[in-house]
């Protein structure tokens, strides 16, 4: 009588939800059921989906594609993935996943091209979509009673990219709120480049200083004072007429002037952001800051890590779940999306 009605549906599509309880309800033997089942459908003549909640052998050896969807915890948050098992007669180029289910809709995270985006950016700006993770981290600095620092820690394949990346997010969003800023260690012609297509702040590029020490000043044995000195005379100059926001490069700066005086800068620098400033530390976390002081003390702490080519992000403080990041190419501009994992 099945096979008749389905037959008859016009669209012949089957979907089995689900296999075990099915089984238990009708209390046959998983085995048996499976054959049973398998025979229906091809006389039916049929596509057919069966969702199982356990693994079976007999039934993954008589279908021609098994795919798994699991999760994990991840820092206790749930972390969702898929696997294609078995594709019959197709070549699987790309055995894992990465999904959501936020809003009851089912989304793969696509592997980035991190290149492909830096691209993109020389023509077109960032813009984050809606009311963004990102935003609401950085908003969080401007109202926490604890000091306006946000630390980045990233770990993935491309630090230096994915660094250029939120860098000119972030410095962008800033800028258009009036803020002045420091970067460093960064060179001038790296980060305008990522930040010319910004075609409304354009003009409020001369309101940034970006400092890299030349190697010639780092031969000087005064050199960590010079430099302190530098960032120092920065900061009073552009807070003068606005609040400011600095962007600390932690890995790079710790490589150029050594371990001591990165420390130092970070240290005094940190502790003299008041009111409106803004303090944004962006590190590798395999040079993960040492002492659990400054991360007491931050306002927030993003973590960006990335798995099988795709990048994700979550707050350690405040707490979040993670957050696949995403990049479309739109007419006029870049759009970032953080789409919550649930």
């Amino acid at each position: 009588m099945m096979v008749e009605e389905i037959k008859l549906s016009g669209q012949p599509f089957l979907v089995v939800d689900n296999f075990n309880l099915i089984c238990k309800t009708l209390e046959a033997s998983p085995e048996m059921f499976a054959k049973d089942l398998i025979d229906i459908i091809q006389d039916s003549d049929v596509k057919a989906i069966i969702v199982s909640e356990r693994g079976n052998d007999v039934l993954e050896g008589m279908v021609d594609g098994v795919i798994e969807m699991t999760y994990e915890l991840r820092d206790g948050r749930v972390f969702r993935k898929m696997f294609l098992r078995k594709l019959h007669g197709v070549e699987i180029e790309t055995p894992v996943y990465h999904f959501t289910l936020n809003k009851g809709e089912f989304k793969c995270f696509p592997i980035l091209d991190v290149g492909k985006v830096l691209k993109f950016m020389l023509k077109k700006p960032l813009q984050l979509e809606g009311e963004s993770f990102l935003d609401k981290m950085v908003d969080r600095l401007g109202v926490s009673s604890e000091a306006p620092i946000l630390l980045i820690e990233l770990n993935t394949n491309s630090v230096e990219e994915i660094s250029h990346i939120f860098i000119s997010s972030i410095a962008a969003t800033y800028l258009r709120k009036g803020y002045s800023g420091i970067i460093t260690p960064m060179r001038s012609d790296n980060a305008t480049r990522f930040l010319a297509s910004h075609t409304d702040i354009s003009m409020k590029l001369s309101n940034i200083h970006f400092i890299y020490p030349k190697l010639e000043e780092r031969k000087d044995e005064k050199f960590p004072q010079n430099f302190i000195g530098t960032i120092q005379k920065s900061i009073d100059e552009l807070s003068s007429h606005s609040p400011i926001f600095l962007i600390l490069r932690y890995d790079l700066l710790r490589e150029i002037v050594g371990d001591d005086t990165a420390k130092r800068i970070l240290g005094d620098f940190s502790s003299k952001m008041a009111g409106d400033d803004i303090c944004i530390i962006i590190t590798s976390y395999s040079n993960k800051i040492g002492g659990e002081e400054l991360r007491k003390c931050c306002s927030s702490i993003i973590r960006i890590f990335e798995e099988h080519g795709r990048i994700f992000c979550y707050g350690e403080k405040p707490y979040t779940q993670i957050y696949g990041i995403t990049f479309q190419e739109k007419e006029n501009s870049i759009e970032i999306k953080f789409t919550p994992i649930t």
